[in-house]
């Protein structure tokens, strides 16, 4: 959960910070290598390994092309991320990061409620 509160607060720490502008107390907008562990982390696979599971007959191919479509999109986002940066600047950049950490957080919080919901649920149907 610290992640999307790092995103809102539009932070990079120094050692990031130092690495990529060679200054600690330089402008602190920039790319955090966090995207990938993001998009292929345990998070994902895991929603790979369940929705194979649920999936009906043809699953696995509607899984597969899911997976390849996404990974397209993010191949174009990825080669147009430099352009997108320019245009927007550094405001733009802070703006971009602080709303996705508020969407990020906001999901992060569902499903904790949610989680909590469950676990009373299934406490008071055992009293």
């Amino acid at each position: 959960m610290t992640t999307p509160f790092t995103m809102l607060r539009s932070e990079v720490d120094d050692a990031t910070a130092t690495a990529t502008y060679g200054d600690a107390q330089a402008i602190k907008v920039g790319v955090v290598p966090l995207g990938i562990p993001l998009m292929a982390g345990p998070g994902s696979f895991t929603a790979v390994i369940l929705e194979s599971q649920h999936s009906h007959s043809g699953g696995s191919l509607s899984v597969s092309l899911t997976i390849i479509g996404v990974a397209a999109v993010m191949w174009v986002l990825y080669l147009l991320a430099v352009p997108i940066a320019r245009i927007l600047g550094p405001i733009g950049l802070n703006i971009i990061t602080r709303l996705f950490g508020l969407v990020v957080t906001a999901i992060g919080v569902e499903i904790i409620v949610r989680g909590i919901q469950t676990h009373v649920a299934s406490f008071m149907s055992v009293s």
